[in-house]
């Protein structure tokens, strides 16, 4: 069933309830979620009950007003809220329902006006979590919010742009965790509408994000990729004072080393400029986004036993530098660098019951070794890595 659609009967069987509900607690508000008790629930509907809903107070500067949510337009499979968990579960036995009445506070907590930023990056619950990565606008599509690490336990969150100029077509869809360019068509305004829908549920929230750890390694020089990088680095850590220096690593594996710099006392290290910038010429949207991490480095090279398909190769590659050495890819998926002895050299068209070998020079050896024809020659073993 269409997300609009659930809405819809959900609004109706319910009255006008969700929208003369108050977020507010006495002098105090409520920021989180809260179950829809018993006594609130006024509808008609047999398949339902009031452990499907639950209500959600947003910290939206001048309004309280609660807004009401059904578990099953997040997970049909996961219809009951549960304020043990502060989400929904697939049984009642499992949300245990009489606990929503006994504890409609569970999921969140009180604050007074001025004291909260606009949005959060922590999930509320018995033991709240921090989260990291990014998360829709709810109340401008052409945005996204970004939470940044703050220190080493919370994270906050800062209002970015998706691009640079303005495309009304172009919006979030959590769903697939990327931004989507709507074609104009008939069903454009009924996607944007179930698009929308699923970015507002409020158990979608952080299905793009993940629980923040500030203990993030930075230990290599590469990328999700598998590709290696020489140049400077920004700390995927919250200090941004800190930067990584990738240092090429001459016919050794990994291609590149890591060597830790720090900037200049009161300066950070800002990706735009690729050296240390006084803190407000620093750009929280751009430093803190995980792709940009190694935007001023250069890419130096790979996986030397793994080629252009991805494929591993086992068995003897040529060095792509020197003609005295080779690697030696083993079914570990590890490459190890391997000396001619003396004054040989690896020689691909020199076979041996164990694979090619070093023999001693000969007229334009190296050349052929280079060539792309002859790179995997001695590696034509392929191994599945998935």
């Amino acid at each position: 069933m269409k997300l609009w659609t659930l809405g819809a009967i959900f609004l109706w069987g319910l009255g006008n309830l969700s929208e003369v509900s108050s977020c507010q607690v006495g002098i105090q508000y409520f920021r989180g979620l809260m179950p829809l008790r018993k006594q609130e629930y006024t509808g008609n509907d047999t398949n339902s009950r009031a452990c499907n809903y639950f209500w959600s107070c947003p910290y939206v500067p001048g309004d309280s007003v609660k807004k009401m949510y059904d578990c099953r337009d997040s997970d049909p499979a996961k219809p009951y809220f549960s304020v043990n968990t502060c989400s929904c579960v697939e049984t009642d036995h499992e949300a245990d329902c009489e606990d929503n009445e006994i504890k409609p506070y569970n999921c969140g907590r009180t604050f007074k006006v001025g004291d909260e930023p606009e949005e959060t990056c922590q999930k509320f619950g018995p033991e709240p979590v921090s989260y990291i990565e990014r998360f829709p606008n709810l109340n401008d599509p052409q945005r996204f919010w970004y939470c940044r690490p703050q220190n080493a336990t919370h994270t906050i969150a800062d209002n970015c742009p998706w691009t640079n100029s303005y495309n009304p077509d172009v919006i979030w869809n959590q769903r697939d965790c990327s931004h989507i360019e709507l074609e104009n068509n008939n069903d454009t305004e009924i996607i944007r509408g179930e698009i929308l829908a699923f970015n507002n549920h409020p158990l979608n929230r952080f299905k793009c994000s993940e629980p923040y750890n500030p203990n993030i390694s930075v230990d290599n020089c590469e990328d999700r990729d598998g590709m290696f990088y020489v140049g400077n680095f920004a700390n995927p850590g919250y200090d941004k004072s800190i930067y990584y220096q990738c240092v090429k690593n001459e016919g050794f594996w990994p291609a590149a080393i890591p060597v830790k710099q720090k900037c200049p006392e009161n300066q950070l290290f800002d990706i735009d400029s690729c050296f240390c910038v006084d803190p407000e010429n620093f750009k929280p949207c751009a430093n803190y986004n995980p792709s940009n991490e190694k935007i001023c480095a250069t890419v130096v090279g790979s996986n030397p036993c793994i080629d252009e398909n991805g494929l591993f190769r086992k068995g003897q590659i040529p060095h792509e530098l020197y003609c005295n050495k080779f690697w030696n890819c083993g079914s570990n998926l590890i490459p190890y660098l391997t000396n001619c002895p003396g004054i040989t050299v690896f020689d691909v068209l020199h076979a041996t019951e164990s694979g090619c070998a070093c023999s001693q020079p000969k007229p334009n050896i190296c050349e052929e070794n280079w060539k792309p024809e002859n790179k995997y020659r001695c590696a034509s073993e392929i191994i599945d890595t998935k």
